[in-house]
């Protein structure tokens, strides 16, 4: 009888052990951290220049990251950066990286602006003189 209930209890704790598992699973798309960007000074009209970007998380339960770019108006553009996190409850401790190179080709002289999502919390600015 005690064989029986020791067996029971054994299979409860791993049962509720098992269950409780998933609990920890997350899933979801979010903005990842810009941590570079550079693009030249000034350019011409005619030119088409490379906008290099690198967006990094600092652990491995990071996947798929990739870059939004979209033209606001003619002289200005918003870069973002976005990834899959899943995790089952722990990550490893890797960093996930992604770089990319935008061709851009302005369609008009003056001043460009360029609005970098950084993180959540940081918004930054970076100009482009067209002559």
């Amino acid at each position: 009888m005690k064989k029986l209930l020791l067996y029971a209890l054994f299979i409860l704790l791993v049962f509720v052990a098992c269950s409780e598992g998933d609990d920890y699973y997350v899933r979801r798309t979010d903005r990842v951290n810009i941590v570079e960007f550079t693009t030249p000074d000034t350019t011409l009209v005619t030119d088409t220049i490379d906008l290099y970007a690198k967006a990094q998380m600092d652990n491995g339960c990071w996947r798929d990251l990739f870059f939004v770019f979209n033209e606001l108006s003619d002289s200005a553009a918003y870069l973002s950066a976005y990834g899959t996190f899943e995790s089952y409850g722990s990550c490893p401790d890797i960093k996930v990286t992604k770089d990319t190179l935008i061709e851009f080709s302005p369609s008009r002289e003056g001043i460009y602006i360029f609005y970098i999502a950084r993180n959540y919390y940081q918004l930054i600015q970076d100009t482009l003189i067209v002559e």
